[in-house]
């Protein structure tokens, strides 16, 4: 990895970070405001909050599996790949139950 790679690979975090508290607070005003409306728009917002931040950890581990098959380290990108279906099937599920 050169050195420009290094300084992208370090700021990573700090990008993701801050797109997940916008994410979270995205979230939390779609769910209060979900709440405050009720109706068919408020349920709306309540599953569009909850699809929100099931995604976030989503979001990270696709973020984790990227850089473990640029390294070169197949078992652990594919056992992402694994878990991330997972993730996303239980994701879908919970906002069509919700």
């Amino acid at each position: 990895m050169s050195r420009d790679e290094h300084a992208s690979a370090a700021r990573g975090p700090e990008a993701f970070d801050r797109f997940a508290s916008g994410v979270l607070g995205a979230a939390v005003l779609a769910a209060l405001v979900g709440v405050l409306l009720r109706g068919d728009f408020g349920r709306a917002l309540d599953v569009a909050a909850i699809a929100a931040l099931g995604t976030l950890p989503i979001a990270r581990l696709v973020m984790l599996g990227v850089r473990w098959w640029r390294v070169g380290d197949r078992k652990f990108a594919g056992a992402v790949g694994v878990l991330v279906a997972v993730m996303v099937a239980a994701v879908v599920m919970v906002s069509a139950w919700r």
